[in-house]
């Protein structure tokens, strides 16, 4: 049993790889035995963390092979928002990065962070202006994860980022407590400036 397998081993060993795989290769019948099979999960040695990564990585990769399945479970109450939003980085198409833009206005920051990060692994330019809007977030691990990616893409230096980033690097409590987050927005704010006038 594929399922019993993969809870077995997990994703970090060959034979909970090769079990994944070929449960990704069932389809939606397979999708729905997990969903099922997590309700009541098999027997399991795998450290709770590692089972946990497992879990994101199965749907991660049914996220990639059937993505509006997914989709649909999730907006059934079917999957959980935090493993959903971080699976959905393998995923394509505009319905999945529309449900990432959404997940950055969860109550939950993880949940924030996660949408946040798939939709920088996603690279899709439609999300630019949600990324930039989220440098507003509360949480400094959305805005570090946003920053940290502007430094290195160009295609989120926009100039109407600045004020949010002006916003960061003056707040005495990113200076205090974020000090890199800080260090970052001042950087950005320079490569926007240098790149607007050339």
């Amino acid at each position: 049993d594929l399922i019993a397998t993969i809870y077995r081993y997990g994703g970090y060993r060959s034979e909970g790889q090769h079990a994944i795989s070929a449960l990704v290769e069932g389809g939606e019948p397979a999708f729905d035995a997990f969903l099922v099979a997590r309700k009541q999960p098999p027997e399991s040695d795998v450290h709770g963390r590692d089972l946990a990564e497992t879990m994101i990585d199965v749907i991660g990769q049914f996220s990639k092979a059937i993505p509006n399945v997914v989709l649909d479970r999730f907006e059934s109450g079917e999957l959980e928002e935090f493993e959903t939003y971080w699976a959905l980085g393998n995923a394509s198409g505009d319905r999945s990065v529309d449900v990432l833009i959404s997940g950055l206005k969860s109550k939950d920051k993880f949940c924030r962070w996660a949408a946040a990060d798939s939709l920088i692994r996603r690279k899709s330019t439609r999300a630019t202006p949600a990324l930039i809007e989220a440098l507003k977030d509360r949480s400094s691990d959305v805005k570090f994860a946003v920053v940290s990616t502007m430094q290195k893409r160009k295609q989120l230096r926009r100039p109407e980022a600045i004020p949010a980033l002006k916003r960061i690097v003056a707040s005495k409590a990113v200076q205090k407590n974020s000090p890199g987050l800080h260090k970052a927005a001042e950087a950005v704010i320079k490569l926007i400036e240098r790149e607007d006038r050339s």
